[in-house]
């Protein structure tokens, strides 16, 4: 049966994680193996996210945290495949997509650091992770229209897609895309003068070094691919389609 969620440009399994409860509760079901039921769940949970026994706890704050389960996060994470909920034997298991065997995925999903939600939403639209991982690569700011040639670019080597036109996007990015990696202090957006520039993000820092920091095929890729990129803003290579839709199958639909 396929499990819905996949809402292309949008990276399911990211934007899935991008909330910091989410993480906790698939951190604490990864750890459990077997299904745990949902009372243990909420066991394993403190109202900060944070392992804390129950008992520690007023029972409207655990009554808040099984709702907010129930009717919001495990419907969230069973839909993208990270969890396997039985609605009707109240259990929760590790889910059958295949990131939550993937170490990196479990990495992120374990890291503490400030700003964490913001870079994973941030990184879980394909319109903002492509210009976050060209402004991350440059040391100058990039205007808006290279940033769309770049993404159309990207588009234009997937099979399933038909590439949206360079003035398109470049409305898109300049009014939405931009504009909320800027709100969340990802990037520096200058409206006016039409450029971007990263901003040193430690959050973005840690989640791509997560998943590239150690893929020495991947960063030579990158490397050619960026090298063309700060000289002219007119080449692309094939690690366009590597480095940012990493990682691919994370944000496929699982079938099983």
């Amino acid at each position: 049966m396929a499990l819905e969620g996949n809402t292309y440009p949008y990276n399911a399994t990211l934007r899935a994680i991008s909330v910091g409860r989410r993480r906790a509760i698939v951190g604490a079901v990864l750890d459990g193996g077997e299904p745990l039921s949902e009372r243990a769940l909420v066991d394993r949970l403190g109202v900060d996210g944070r392992a804390r026994a129950s008992d520690d706890r007023p029972p409207a704050d655990v009554e808040s945290l099984r709702i907010g389960l129930v009717h919001d996060h495990l419907p969230a994470l069973a839909a993208v495949g990270l969890v396997d909920w039985d609605r009707d034997g109240h259990t929760v298991g590790p889910g059958p997509h295949p990131a939550v065997e993937d170490s990196r995925f479990r990495r992120i999903v374990d890291l503490d650091v400030a700003g964490l939600d913001a870079a994973l939403s941030g990184v879980s639209h394909e319109h903002r992770r492509i210009p976050l991982t060209v402004l991350r690569e440059v040391p100058d700011p990039v205007t808006t229209a290279d940033l769309a040639r770049v993404v159309r670019r990207h588009e234009a080597e997937l099979p399933e897609r038909r590439p949206a036109g360079v003035d398109d996007l470049v409305l898109t990015l300049r009014h939405a895309h931009l504009p909320k990696l800027a709100e969340a202090d990802l990037v520096e957006f200058d409206a006016e003068a039409g450029h971007a520039a990263y901003t040193g993000h430690p959050a973005v820092e840690r989640v791509f070094g997560i998943v590239h920091g150690r893929n020495e095929r991947v960063a030579e890729r990158l490397d050619a691919f960026f090298d063309g990129l700060h000289d002219s803003y007119r080449r692309a290579s094939s690690g366009t389609g590597t480095s940012a839709g990493w990682p691919r199958f994370w944000g496929d639909p699982h079938r099983g």
